[in-house]
C-alpha cells in the first residue's frame, strides 16, 4: 500500500515500509572463522572465531573467541572470550564471559572474569560472579552474588563539602537522661551478693 503526498506540486509517492527483518543466524552447527559484520540483527548459536560487530541487536547463544559489538547485546547460555560494548545494554544469562564489558547498562545473571565500565546502571543477580573491577552510576547486587575486584560508584554531584566531619548535615543534637541498664543491673546483683 502506497502513500501519496505532494512534494513541491508534484505527486510522490512514498516507498513502502520495510518490515522489520528476521535476524540473520549463525546456527548450532555452523563454525565461522573469521569476523561477523552486519547492520542488521544477530543471532549466533553456533561458535565464531573471530570478532562479531551490527550496528543491530545481538543475541548470543553459542561459543564466541573475539570481541562482540552491538546495538543491545544478550547473552543465553553463551561463552565468550573477549570484549562485549554495546551502545545500549548488555543482558548475561547463564552465560561466561572472559573479558572486559562496556554498555549504558548490564544485567550480569552469569559468570564473568573481566572489567565492567557501565555507564548507567549495574545489576548483579544472586547468581552472578565477577572477578573484576566494577565502575558504573548506581549498582545494585542480590543476596548471593561474589564479587572480587573494586566497586566505583559515581555520582555527578558529590563534593569535598558533602564530607564535613565538624558540622554533618541532617543530624540533630539532643539531650538525654535516664539510667544505663547495664549499670543498674551491676548495682542490683552487687547488692543481691551483700
Amino acid at each position: 500500500m502506497t502513500k501519496k503526498d505532494k512534494l513541491f506540486g508534484d505527486e510522490y509517492v512514498a516507498p513502502p515500509q520495510k518490515p522489520e527483518s528476521a535476524p540473520t543466524v549463525i546456527g548450532v552447527t555452523t563454525v565461522v572463522i573469521g569476523n561477523v559484520s552486519s547492520t542488521g540483527k544477530l543471532d549466533i548459536q553456533g561458535r565464531v572465531k573471530g570478532d562479531i560487530e551490527t550496528s543491530s541487536d545481538l543475541v548470543v547463544s553459542g561459543i564466541v573467541e573475539g570481541n562482540v559489538q552491538g546495538k543491545n547485546v544478550v547473552m543465553q547460555s553463551a561463552s565468550v572470550k573477549g570484549n562485549v560494548e554495546a551502545l545500549h545494554d548488555v543482558v548475561m544469562r547463564k552465560s561466561v564471559i572472559l573479558g572486559d564489558v562496556k554498555a549504558n547498562n548490564v544485567i550480569l545473571d552469569g559468570k564473568m572474569r573481566g572489567n565492567l565500565a557501565i555507564q548507567e546502571s549495574t545489576e548483579l543477580t544472586a547468581n552472578a560472579i565477577l572477578a573484576g573491577n566494577v565502575d558504573t552510576k548506581t549498582l545494585s547486587t542480590n543476596p548471593g552474588a561474589k564479587i572480587n575486584g573494586t566497586i566505583t560508584t559515581r555520582e555527578a554531584n558529590l563534593k569535598d563539602s558533602d564530607f564535613n566531619f565538624e558540622s554533618p548535615e541532617n543530624t540533630s543534637t539532643f539531650q538525654v537522661s535516664g539510667t544505663v541498664i547495664e549499670e543498674a543491673e551491676d548495682a542490683e546483683v552487687e547488692e543481691k551478693e551483700r
